[in-house]
């Protein structure tokens, strides 16, 4: 049985920013030369799941749904007079997808998924993704996907619980990034964290902790990514919106709340807006962040990658962060969770640590034993090449769509 597959992806918001900045000249490209250009930045999913679908022999197709100039130039391209995320579904009209899968199940409605079905008749399946904070407004979205797929056991359960199908896909790593990295050079750094810091429950304070205790025992760390850093005016102009949002909505006032862009956006925040405070010291050490391979080829400069996850996976590992360090052949230090077992060998393929103190004592240790961490790093990387692939993931959903497929 053979069918066409649409991924449909958001990439972060900061880093379309900084890519349109950096190559301006991209915005006078036909659409399909500006998606190539912008796939090949490698950022978070890339096109590793349409390409290994394509080796499974799936007619598979990427869309990048807010990259706006990319998405315009489509419209442009076909006559469409679709703006925003709505261009999507004329793009779906047009390609005749029977599968569709949201990447990022966050930006688009569960009433959007409804239109689909009714407007795009090849359609027989819509997949939905989560492995971030969601809400409860976003958890009824969800009910309108046929299932989701999460990087998280915990969130299977909470889906369940909801009467939402939810399969456990963990994040992977794709073995062709090695063909775009030079591994010549000598390390540049000896301890490298990348990520975002950001305020509200289920965010980063897990994380701040942990980096604020390293710089405490001169650890020498380099930090690259985003504190995101709000003025009184902007704090209180949030959780403004958050209040006045929830309020409507639980009075029965959503319909309102959905026509005014900002109340909407406060409506799908995750919790109640809360400012980030970091030491100087963190802010001294904090440059901009790196995406996609840029951020791999940092990672390949360091001897060592922490990991630290964001408070809402709980007892599990989960992230991406784990596949991408341990993919490119460094060292990872990653926070001790319940299932890690499942993923790595903690003391052959990875280190763990279940406090600050023992993630400044593993980390130590590490650096001045250089032989035992490569050691460490080399039975990592091969761990996640045999195991932690986009081909085996594809594999794992190529089967549950095919499954689907045939009950209908």
């Amino acid at each position: 049985m053979s069918y066409k597959l649409v991924k449909v992806s958001s990439y972060y918001t900061n880093f379309l920013k900084e890519y349109y900045k950096k190559y301006p000249y991209i915005k006078e490209y036909d659409y399909n030369n500006q998606l190539k250009h912008l796939i090949e930045q490698r950022v978070a999913w890339s096109d590793f799941y349409s390409r290994n679908f394509k080796k499974l022999g799936v007619d598979a197709y990427e869309i990048v749904a807010n990259a706006h100039h990319l998405q315009n130039q489509w419209a442009k391209e076909n006559n469409s007079r679709k703006i925003g995320l709505n261009i999507v579904l004329d793009q779906l009209k047009k390609l005749k997808p029977n599968v569709v899968w949201f990447e990022d199940s966050f930006r688009f409605s569960g009433e959007f998924m409804r239109e689909i079905r009714r407007e795009v008749s090849s359609v027989r399946l819509i997949i939905g993704n989560c492995c971030a904070p969601y809400n409860r407004e976003q958890l009824n979205n969800f009910k309108a996907f046929d299932f989701i797929t999460t990087c998280s056991p915990e969130f299977v359960d909470r889906f369940e619980k909801f009467h939402i199908d939810a399969v456990l896909l963990y994040h992977a790593f794709e073995p062709t990034i090695h063909d775009e990295i030079d591994y010549s050079g000598e390390n540049m750094y000896d301890f490298l964290f990348t990520g975002s810091i950001v305020g509200g429950k289920g965010f980063h304070s897990h994380r701040v902790e942990i980096l604020e205790q390293l710089l405490d025992k001169n650890i020498n760390l380099q930090f690259r990514g985003n504190i995101e850093t709000l003025s009184l005016f902007e704090l209180f102009k949030r959780q403004s919106a958050y209040i006045t949002s929830h309020f409507l909505k639980d009075i029965g006032l959503k319909k309102i709340v959905k026509k005014i862009t900002g109340l909407n956006k406060a409506l799908n925040v995750t919790s109640f807006p809360r400012q980030v405070y970091v030491s100087k010291k963190l802010r001294k050490i904090s440059y901009p962040p790196v995406y996609g391979i840029e951020m791999y080829k940092l990672l390949v400069q360091s001897k060592i990658g922490l990991n630290i996850h964001a408070d809402i996976a709980s007892k599990f590992a989960v992230n991406m962060r784990l596949f991408e360090t341990s993919g490119v052949g460094t060292a990872l230090l990653t926070d001790h969770k319940e299932n890690i077992t499942d993923l790595f060998e903690p003391g052959t393929e990875i280190l763990t640590y279940s406090s600050p103190e023992e993630c400044v004592e593993k980390a130590n240790w590490l650096l001045e034993n250089p032989i035992e961490s490569k050691k460490i790093a080399k039975s990592g990387q091969n761990r996640c090449l045999r195991d932690h692939n986009y081909y085996e993931r594809a594999k794992k959903v190529d089967g549950l769509i095919r499954s689907k497929l045939s009950s209908f």
